[in-house]
């Protein structure tokens, strides 16, 4: 999925400091995945975490087709039953 997004990019390990939305999820979720799909390189240098904080347009629009194609694949019924398997087997 990641793929056919993003090419190849290297997959580095990154400690997500701060606090996210997903701190209102946690009571309710079993497992949270913090990942964010954009690619940093140095265009991004500057444009974070500071005054009219954003990032470049054409990273929006792969961060959006990444999360919709996440979604799709999340609510597959193949998806839905191995979760439901793994909750039986706790």
């Amino acid at each position: 999925m990641i793929r056919p997004l993003f090419g190849n990019p290297p997959a580095v390990p990154f400690a997500m400091l701060g606090g996210t939305d997903c701190q209102h999820f946690v009571p309710g979720c079993d497992h949270i995945y913090r990942y964010t799909s954009v690619v940093m390189d140095e265009s991004f240098r500057g444009l974070e975490h500071g005054i009219d904080e954003r990032i470049p347009v054409e990273a929006m629009a792969k961060m959006v087709k990444f999360y919709a194609q996440l979604m799709q694949v999340l609510g597959t019924k193949e998806m839905i039953a191995s979760s439901e398997k793994h909750k039986r087997n706790k």
